[in-house]
């Protein structure tokens, strides 16, 4: 075995490792990892290129972003262009793509500058005339691809692999797959069927005839193939809360995701965020943003219990009130209030990766904005609505959970 195959990023990014010692003696901004022919992707002066085990470039070009070799193709993005380059920094096809994955099994998932996802062979040609708006890597033959009217598989030549289409799916792992509908996630097998009737907040993958799985009730088991229960992991919370929605308001990095996954772990609900509904239906268009908000705003006005989260603020706050509102429930806004300074100094540290039609620009500037409609939206319409219950958190940081849970439970009297 080479030493690169061996070799790991140092504990301080800068250069790889091998049993203990240094695989080189050069020292870069970043490093990720070595992969055949024996090359890996480093940042040095702001610029992306490949080195050999020693250290030394492997070309003489200079990227934007670099990523690993996958069957000897290597994604780069230069000038907001993404492509596929060989070992020695030479393009494998004359085109570009506004964004590009790594190639899995011969193919691999693009982005057009129109924005639609498809998938290339290794010679960069398209391999059906399809356009989606989100496609994922080939795993056992099969890639997840997301349409107009949802989720559904797609084979080496990019025909359906069955007649089914899910809210949400994952890649085949041993014959199977995960989905979702309406209710929740199960398995599924190549004809799209379910495996069983049962359905759960989440599932992963079967390992050994079982997969770990979490309940509506939050009562963590592991399942067998038929759907039924064989371990109880964790049991199910005490504390209960039917027929209640809580929406969690305020800028960015306020602490709104921590709030609300710590309010999982410990009540009967799910928990639905804007920024996970665009993961699940933005492209970064405008026609993908409506998309995200249409699921979103679906979830305020159904009837089910429900964790939810967004800003707080914008054009779609009379929409969420009225949804709120239609689904009969109970419900509770609470706004995380932190201070601005306090929101731009967690931001500054932070990767947003949602998918989102416009730039974020200056970070302090927009945090202000935000502010500015989450106080209005807050005086207009969550305060003064009677069939709403809004709690203001004025110290975030240091407000627990507990607390919070204390919160709701006298509400609810």
């Amino acid at each position: 075995m080479s030493k690169w195959e061996n070799s790991r990023s140092s504990d301080d990014g800068t250069h790889h490792v091998t049993e203990g010692r240094p695989l080189y003696n050069r020292r870069f901004e970043e490093v990720l990892s070595f992969h055949y022919p024996g090359l890996a992707p480093v940042k040095l002066d702001g610029k992306w290129f490949h080195i050999r085990s020693n250290g030394d470039p492997a070309y003489n070009q200079k990227f934007d972003l670099a990523f690993g070799f996958y069957d000897d193709r290597a994604t780069v993005k230069q000038g907001g262009k993404w492509f596929h380059i060989k070992p020695d920094g030479s393009k494998f096809y004359d085109r570009s793509f506004s964004w590009c994955g790594n190639y899995q099994q011969g193919l691999c998932a693009v982005r057009d500058h129109e924005g639609g996802y498809h998938h290339i062979d290794l010679d960069g040609h398209d391999i059906y005339k399809e356009r989606y708006f989100y496609a994922g890597d080939y795993r056992e033959g099969y890639a997840v691809v997301r349409g107009g009217d949802g989720c559904f598989h797609i084979d080496r030549c990019g025909d359906p692999l069955n007649s089914r289409i899910y809210l949400d799916l994952g890649v085949f792992h041993k014959g199977y797959a995960s989905a979702k509908d309406e209710y929740g996630w199960f398995h599924i097998d190549k004809l799209g069927e379910p495996l069983y009737t049962q359905r759960y907040s989440s599932v992963e993958p079967f390992y050994n005839g079982l997969a770990l799985s979490l309940e509506h009730g939050n009562r963590l088991v592991r399942i067998d193939m038929s759907g039924a229960v064989q371990e109880v992991i964790t049991a199910k919370p005490e504390i209960q809360i039917d027929g209640m929605k809580v929406l969690l308001i305020g800028n960015l990095s306020s602490g709104k995701t921590t709030l609300g996954r710590e309010l999982v772990k410990k009540l009967d609900t799910e928990y639905i965020r804007i920024d996970d509904c665009r993961r699940m239906m933005s492209d970064t268009t405008m026609a993908g943003e409506y998309r995200a908000w249409h699921r979103f705003i679906s979830a305020c006005e159904k009837p089910r219990s429900t964790i939810l989260e967004f800003s707080g603020g914008g054009p779609h706050v009379y929409n969420i009130a009225k949804a709120l509102e239609n689904s009969g429930l109970q419900t509770f806004i609470i706004w995380l209030d932190l201070p601005v300074k306090e929101c731009i100094a967690a931001s500054i540290k932070r990767r947003f990766d949602a998918p989102y039609p416009y730039t974020m620009g200056d970070l302090a500037t927009l945090i202000k904005h935000i502010t500015t409609e989450i106080d209005a939206a807050w005086r207009n319409v969550w305060s003064v609505s009677p069939s709403l219950k809004a709690i203001r958190i004025v110290d975030p940081r240091n407000t627990t959970v507990d607390s919070v849970l204390k919160l709701l439970l006298e509400g609810e009297r």
